[in-house]
């Protein structure tokens, strides 16, 4: 496997960060390196240079604010694909057939999470049309927490 070679998971929950490292892992051996963390703890833990050697992100689409739950996979990954990075959204639900994306996955998608992997990784992505779909359908759940000053941006200083 030479599509990949340096994994980063954020989640929410260090549990579900700690399932999917383990099942990278299992699925990949020793062929990639795999690291993950939670979204409250990212930013003391994704220094430059594991930012700058990671291939792909995989990223949960909620996050538990105050407020409730926000999608915060997605400016995430919008801004990680402007900045040249590639990124896939995993999500607890079911709903994945009927939305039909290249970036996300979740229980109900037609393909195994090791095949969206590979697609987001060695096929052309069309991620403005991916975002654009993923927000329309997550839209409820876009707002911008109130201890962010600025916009809807995650990881500005990348």
């Amino acid at each position: 496997m030479n599509w990949m070679k340096t994994i980063v998971t954020i989640t929410d929950s260090e549990g579900l960060a700690i399932a999917l490292h383990r099942y990278l892992r299992c699925t990949y051996s020793d062929d990639i390196e795999s690291y993950y963390m939670t979204y409250r703890n990212k930013s003391a833990q994704l220094y430059g240079a594991l930012y700058k050697q990671t291939d792909l992100f995989i990223l949960e689409m909620f996050r538990s604010y105050d407020l409730g739950l926000r999608a915060e996979a997605i400016p995430v990954t919008e801004n990680l694909w402007n900045n040249g990075k590639k990124a896939v959204i995993v999500c607890g639900s079911a709903k994945g057939e009927k939305i039909g994306s290249s970036i996300y996955w979740d229980l109900g998608s037609r393909v195994s999470f090791c095949e969206l992997l590979k697609g987001v990784t060695t096929q052309v992505i069309d991620w403005e049309n991916e975002l654009s779909k993923l927000k329309e359908i997550f839209k409820e759940y876009c707002f911008t927490p109130s201890h962010h000053r600025h916009s809807y941006t995650v990881f500005s200083r990348f």
